[in-house]
């Protein structure tokens, strides 16, 4: 049976579960299909109520022929207030989906953690590829506490060619910065990495 690697972040549905049990809370929104596989901690200023970006997969008898077909894998930002969790936001567009053929998975191939914090009240997720090309990509959001909403705060991308005998096995190609347009910020739901 193969795992078909899904993402989540949690603060959108209003469907509380006891904090503590994020396993039993990514169920109960998600499914019983799903499997958590990273969770973590977001570092919040004062004032602001404690929130997590968790991982899951989804139990899948067969891989996808092509890409498209692989189901999305939703980010959530989860929220705990007075004991419980909550959904505050989720967007299906930051995870990159299984390839075609199963042959490589921007999620699962690397053990690195996916979810890292910069900075309080920033938090990034990367996407990368191992297998034929070779290449990151990183996608972070801040939180904005006077508006009590996460948005877009910039991207990287960075690709790599195979070196030669004198160099490193990989070297750094292109590497392009987008950073957040202040005149049109985008929020976490509306972002799409594509």
């Amino acid at each position: 049976m193969k795992l078909v690697p899904i993402v989540l972040l949690g603060t959108f549905i209003s469907t509380a579960a006891c904090a503590g049990d994020m396993t039993a809370f990514v169920k109960k929104v998600l499914g019983a299909e799903y499997i958590l596989i990273e969770e973590r901690a977001l570092k919040m200023s004062p004032k602001s109520a404690p929130q997590f970006i968790v991982v899951a997969t989804r139990r899948s008898d067969e891989p996808p022929r092509y890409a498209a077909e692989a189901p999305t894998r939703p980010l959530l930002l989860v929220e705990e207030k007075q004991g419980s969790y909550t959904v505050f936001a989720r967007n299906d567009n930051v995870v990159g989906r299984l390839d075609g053929a199963a042959q490589c998975d921007p999620v699962l191939d690397m053990d690195e953690p996916r979810i890292t914090q910069p900075q309080p009240n920033v938090f990034s997720f990367e996407n990368t590829a191992a297998c034929g090309q070779h290449w990151n990509y990183s996608v972070s959001f801040k939180y904005d506490r006077s508006k009590r909403q996460w948005y877009f705060y910039r991207s990287v991308f960075e690709s790599y060619v195979l070196g030669d005998e004198n160099s490193d096995a990989l070297k750094l190609d292109t590497r392009s910065v987008t950073k957040a347009d202040k005149k049109r910020m985008i929020t976490f739901d509306k972002f799409n990495l594509h």
